[in-house]
């Protein structure tokens, strides 16, 4: 649709397209500068065309969104790296996250963090060389659920299905998959199922075709993957088919000409069984304990979920759990075997009934009383006569067993199979509370177990709405008995007992379709309700390395604990998945110690200790520096912190970050706090930034911050080795303790009591180092560090964090397995080998103990003792405050534009250079503290001075190049004090900020309505001023022919409605926009195009 070469009239394209083309057609065909007014172009919207962009050839915008956001044909996920679910859980993918940046970051740049050269950057974004990162890639995000959140970021999952549904339509065979490995069953399949379904049907001419599956889960494989596209399932299996793949029912049985999909579970004994004085059966209840039972089979439906589930349940269910102490069965197996005296519930599954899907003995007992038996745990009625329904009922008919657990047609489907005519008269039904005749279920619901769905044709979402699936909905939805048996095999397709068929495919599957699936769920969560298995999350190392040292150490049948780990991406994800009851137990420290609490309301009941001169699940933070930098009066205080280059062990961190921040935070004359004026980085990075300015490194992000949202801010990293990441050399206890001791003598770090001996510091060398003091510098030994006059803090070690509601059978099995049962405190290594004791605190690889763990304490698991053991809970309550700070409200925020000043000043601003960097930070600290200290005594208010913006001076034009702002904070500052702010600057006659004065003129603010006289003063430089250096305020104007090289302009705060200034200062509703250059004649001209009115509060220049 280009204009010069008219071919189509409307284009699908993404919403950068037009403001791409000129570059993309100059590269492609030559020459082409401009594609025109874009403003021409429109986009067609569902209410409909819109103009997308502005003639200049920005994004439009309306209602405060781009026009695209809401006028397009969707929105796609951009590239990304995919792998198998099971890479997520290993080592190699931390690693790979690790080497990207992305380790605690949801973000990174392209470069990892500065990790990766610019050359390095080119060669990986060389799509057609590498194949990997596309040319255009700046950033790499991290998707927060990388197992299950795959739609929430490929929002455009719908339209590219819908897509591949068009593609199926395009077949005409139905492909059905046969959960066997037999070719004669699978050949034999196909002439059935084509013989009775192929033909016309929804105007489409289909054939059917059988192909091997192997199993029941490869099938669903198979057909989750497009490979094939039905099959039939049944209980256990149709519940896995839709929770396990996402696969939907098409069309489903119906049995006795019902008109729903589905049968009912009952509960039939003998009649006799019910009747006398003392009856054997009163109806659904205790009673059944002890008795003989006989099931369809293990995990079918009316057999065995049905029943058990209704008895594994409510507040005194019929049958209590109980948990194998070996952990070897699955609980509602081992429940099972320990209600019943004998059972019969034969065949195994992927999972059950022991663990990896083996016999049970227990289980199969009963079945030995059949005749012609040959395997008395087959699910196969050719080795065991007394498998599925007509086996259950024999089982029990036949006397071995007492109750049977079948559907409501089973006495049917026996008569038909073995010839019989047994009758409903001879046996009754346990209900809740009674034995009632067999077809009483009709009328009374407490007479079955439960109501499931039939069997089932499933598929996938995306054949259900083609075509072809339609056709095939259609055919199938005729009954043809002749699918029943094939090729032998009883119950092939469809079951003995089906009478019709029914179309559910628009039926809600978890709904109206299967309404047993809360039964089915509630047994397979009965697999984690083995109170044996403590289920671990873990952030760091290998699930395998987890799971193997926890078991050696603490696991066993003397302690009747067994642990199972899995890998997290996070800590903030483990303790998620604990507090949603996924997991029961992880260890976190520091900040995530803090959030465990604070917000997922879990308790602490295990803490490290890692000093035993201490012996307290605690550790103190202390400020080191070098013995050298204890001269002439060095204390903590911020006359000697500000001298200092601050070496934290990372953003965030205990000792490093949150005791000494939150310390100086807690004291406005030592760290006053300050808020990023634009609200980019947290308070507390913003505030440590500002206070050394000598330079700081704090390396590391977390998901919120420094920056919001988890993105580096560079002013924690001027002194840092390396890419400022939690990998930097200067990062942790030992980086630290580097960054201070191998630069010179003016650093101080931030680490925890411990840090020289763990860093295995010599005696010689720790007599180097002094703990920087509130009354001076002292030695440092335990003593003093634990000190209130030394310590920045007192904070917990890393603890083991569950629950409130932990099982307390597991946690009482989990204390004694540590040592802990009878004690407040153990031994890291009690009852176990070295080996084992090493590998348990390899936190690198189990993610469990940290290295330096010498002891266990056990804590009281309650929200109070949480607070008893984490004292320096309030301070990290302070910390995350400070991500919200904003400035008082009886504040006023002055903001200022510097130009003019010195050029070995102004070479910091963006040098990596320490000195360089420092000179700069000490130049403008200097100037924004006194600035604040002359204001505030002037006004008798607070105020808070921060410059924004710090350039050079154009000499070649008449350009305003300095400017300093006076605005009310968009958080509500008082308009009150920012106007006394005002007046004050406007009354006074002269400032000095330092060496330098500043002089007011004698020109009166004009008050003047029309935008020709603009409402300022004029202030002027006197002679005292040096160096082109500006360290002080100003309000003028520039006339023609004078340029001045540094001028601090304030604009005064102006009622609603006022004039007076041209649109490219204008501020409306605390939005402002600037100018980068304006020509004297320009401003001076009412005529020209920025000559407009001010239609707001206040305003800058």
């Amino acid at each position: 649709m280009d204009e010069e070469n008219a071919g189509g009239d409307i284009a699908f394209v993404k919403h950068s397209t037009p403001v791409d083309y000129p570059t993309i057609k100059k590269a492609n065909q030559g020459d082409l500068t401009s594609a025109g007014d874009l403003s021409n172009y429109v986009g067609i919207c569902d209410s409909g065309c819109k103009k997308l962009y502005t003639p200049s050839g920005s994004f439009a915008m309306e209602n405060g969104k781009r026009v695209y956001e809401t006028c397009n044909t969707g929105k796609s996920a951009s590239n990304a790296m995919v792998a198998r679910k099971e890479f997520v859980d290993s080592t190699a993918y931390t690693a790979l996250l690790a080497a990207m940046g992305l380790s605690s970051a949801q973000s990174a740049a392209i470069n990892a963090g500065g990790q990766i050269t610019s050359s390095e950057v080119a060669n990986l974004i060389d799509e057609g060389q590498t194949g990997l990162w596309s040319d255009d890639t700046e950033r790499l995000y991290k998707l927060a659920n990388p197992k299950t959140g795959f739609k929430d970021f490929f929002t455009a999952y719908d339209s590219f299905e819908k897509i591949r549904v068009s593609d199926l339509t395009e077949g005409e065979e139905v492909k059905v998959c046969v959960p066997s490995t037999s070719d004669e069953l699978v050949e034999a399949c196909s002439a059935v199922m084509n013989a009775q379904y192929g033909g016309t049907y929804e105007g489409k001419d289909i054939s059917f075709k059988c192909y091997k599956g192997n199993s029941d889960d490869n099938c669903m494989k198979r057909i989750s993957e497009g490979t094939d596209h039905i099959t039939t399932f049944g209980g256990d299996e149709l519940f896995l088919s839709h929770e396990l793949y996402g696969l939907e029912a098409l069309v489903a049985e119906s049995y006795d000409d019902r008109s729903t999909a589905s049968y009912y579970g009952l509960a039939v004994v003998k009649k006799s069984m019910c009747e006398g004085e003392s009856p054997a059966f009163t109806g659904f209840d205790k009673k059944l304990q002890g008795k003989k039972a006989c099931h369809t089979g293990y995990r079918k439906t009316a057999g065995w979920v049905l029943p058990v589930g209704k008895m594994l349940q409510g507040e005194d269910p019929i049958m209590p759990t109980v948990t194998d102490p070996n952990g070897q069965v699955n609980t509602d197996a081992y429940s099972a075997s320990q209600f019943f005296s004998r059972m019969c519930a034969p065949r195994t599954t992927s999972d059950g009934p022991s663990k990896g899907g083996s016999t049970y003995a227990p289980l199969c007992d009963l079945c030995q009383e059949a005749t012609g038996v040959t395997d008395s745990c087959a699910g196969d009625q050719d080795e065991n006569p007394y498998y599925d329904y007509t086996g259950a009922f024999r089982c029990m008919d036949e006397g071995a067993g007492d109750v049977a657990f079948v559907k409501h047609t089973t006495i049917d489907d026996y008569n038909g199979q073995f010839g019989t005519d047994k009758v409903k008269e001879d046996y009754r039904i346990l209900c809740d509370n009674k034995c009632a005749n067999w077809d009483e279920y009709l009328t009374d619901g407490t007479c079955i177990t439960g109501e499931s769905a039939s069997k089932a044709v499933v598929a996938t979402q995306a054949f259900k709405e083609s075509l072809l699936g339609k056709a095939a909905r259609a055919s199938l939805s005729n009954f043809k008995a002749a699918a029943k048996e094939i090729n032998g095999e009883e119950e092939f397709f469809w079951s003995a007992s089906t009478s019709s068929i029914i179309d559910v495919a628009d039926q809600e599957f978890k709904g109206d379709f299967f309404q047993a699936y809360s039964n089915f769920q509630a047994i397979r969560a009965a697999d984690a309700l083995d109170a044996g298995e403590i289920r671990v999350c873990i952030s760091t190392g290998s699930a395998d390395s987890c799971a193997n040292a926890l078991n050696n150490a603490y696991g066993g049948a003397a302690n009747s604990v067994r642990f199972s780990c899995s890998l997290a991406n996070s800590d903030a994800e483990c303790l998620t998945n604990v507090e949603s009851g996924q997991q029961d137990i992880t260890v976190v420290g520091g900040n995530e110690l803090f959030l465990a609490n604070a917000e997922h309301g879990l308790v602490a009941y295990v803490a490290e200790v890692v000093d035993t001169q201490i012996d307290t699940a605690s550790y103190y933070g202390v400020a080191v520096v070098k013995t050298q930098a204890c001269a002439a009066g060095a204390a903590f205080n911020k006359e000697t912190l500000q001298g200092l280059v601050a070496c934290s062990t990372g953003y965030r961190k205990t000792s490093g970050w949150v005791l000494p921040v939150g310390k100086m935070l807690d004291d406005d004359d030592l760290m006053p706090q300050r808020a990023d004026p634009d609200g980019d980085i947290n308070g507390d990075a913003f505030s440590f930034a500002k206070f050394f300015r000598k330079g700081v490194c704090a390396p590391r992000v977390v998901a919120d911050g420094p920056k919001k949202g988890g993105e580096k801010y560079d002013e924690l990293c001027v002194a840092c080795a390396d890419d400022c990441s939690a990998e930097d050399s200067y990062a942790g206890y030992g980086g630290a303790l580097k960054c201070m001791r191998d630069n010179g003598n003016s650093r101080v770090a931030f680490v925890k009591h411990t840090t020289a001996d763990d860093e295995g510091l010599t005696e010689e060398e720790k007599s180097e180092l002094r703990l920087l003091c509130a009354d001076g510098c002292r030695e440092w030994t335990a003593d003093n560090a634990k000190s209130a006059v030394c310590s920045t803090g007192k904070s917990a070690t890393n603890a083991l964090v569950g629950r409130k509601d932990f099982d307390p059978t597991k946690k009482s099995n989990l204390l004694s397995a540590m040592g802990l049962g009878g004690t407040e405190m153990a031994n890291v290594d009690t009852g176990m080998s070295a080996a084992e004791k090493n590998a348990l605190v390899n936190e690198d690889e189990t993610g469990f103990w940290s290295a330096e763990t010498k002891r266990l304490k056990r804590l009281t698991a309650t929200d109070a003792g949480f607070r008893d053991f984490f004292t320096a809970y309030a301070q990290f309550e302070a910390i995350r405050a400070s991500e919200e700070f904003k400035d008082p409200e009886d504040s006023s925020n002055i903001e200022v534009r510097l130009s003019g000043l010195p050029e070995d000043v102004l070479a910091g601003k963006d040098s990596n250079v320490l000195s360089e960097k420092q000179k700069y930070n000490e130049w403008v600290g200097g100037f924004e503290d006194e600035m604040e200290k002359q204001l505030e005594q002037k006004c008798s208010c607070e105020v808070t001075v921060t410059v924004i913006e710090v350039t050079p001076v154009n000499r070649r034009r008449s350009l305003l190049a300095t400017s300093a702002d006076i605005k009310s904070r968009a958080s509500g500052s008082s308009a009150d004090n920012s106007k006394k702010v005002t007046d004050e600057i406007n009354s006074s006659k002269s400032f000095s900020i330092g060496d330098k004065d500043y002089t007011a003129s004698n020109a009166k603010a004009s008050q003047a309505e029309t935008p020709e006289t603009p409402s300022t003063r004029v202030v002027e430089k006197t002679e005292g001023m040096h160096d082109g250096g500006v360290a002080g305020i100003a309000v003028g104007l520039f006339f023609a022919g004078v340029f001045a090289t540094l001028i601090i302009w304030f604009i005064v705060h102006r009622s609603k409605g006022g004039r007076g200034l041209p649109d490219c200062v204008q501020q409306s509703q605390g939005s402002f926009q600037r100018m980068e250059e304006m020509k004297y004649n320009e401003y001076n001209n009412p005529t020209s195009q920025h000559a407009a009115p001010l239609n707001g509060n206040s305003g800058r220049v």
